[in-house]
């Protein structure tokens, strides 16, 4: 399925809901739904590129693999500050990270060649990444920004060190670009 902002926003929020036991807040809708508009939307346009492209010809794949702790461990190791948050840090960014593996596990992937892809193209978006988030929300304030410049990284930094996907179709001879896209 391709990358949707409805869907990804449920699932943080669902495992936000479950990890705190509680509704979570009457910001939670806005919280989640910025998330996922901002990475979503960051991550529409970036490219993923299979090292050594194989054949010609539309390929194929269906998601991301990388870690959902991973992310989260990248989120609270960027957060500066002190994040309103305190004991639930640990918990929402296991959430939005277990979301984030599970959303991105899903994404469609096209090629013109065979083959593992790598997306190391998110690790220049953390900044871009970050201000979408941003600005996805009316919430205000530096420790706002900060967050969302920590999940971006922790996002970001996952997909872009150890995300990969694999594609594969109709090989022709010689080997293509191997450019990703991701929908």
């Amino acid at each position: 399925m391709t990358l949707s902002i409805t869907i990804y926003a449920t699932l943080i929020k669902s495992n936000i809901q479950s990890a705190l036991g509680s509704s979570g807040g009457g910001s939670l809708d806005a919280f989640c739904t910025a998330v996922a508009t901002g990475v979503v939307n960051t991550a529409i346009g970036l490219t993923g590129q299979i090292a050594a492209p194989a054949g010609t010809g539309a390929s194929t794949g269906t998601g991301i693999t990388l870690s959902g702790s991973g992310v989260a461990s990248g989120i609270i190791a960027a957060k500066p500050g002190s994040w309103p948050g305190g004991s639930q840090l640990s918990p929402i960014a296991t959430a939005i990270g277990n979301a984030t593996a599970t959303h991105f596990g899903s994404a469609i992937l096209t090629s013109d060649a065979n083959g593992t892809a790598a997306f190391a193209s998110f690790l220049g978006a953390i900044s871009s990444m970050a201000s979408a988030i941003q600005a996805a929300a009316s919430f205000s304030g530096g420790e706002w920004a900060n967050f969302c410049t920590a999940l971006a990284t922790g996002i970001c930094n996952e997909i872009g060190n150890n995300g990969s996907g694999t594609l594969s179709g109709a090989a022709g001879p010689g080997a293509g670009s191997g450019v990703v896209t991701i929908a």
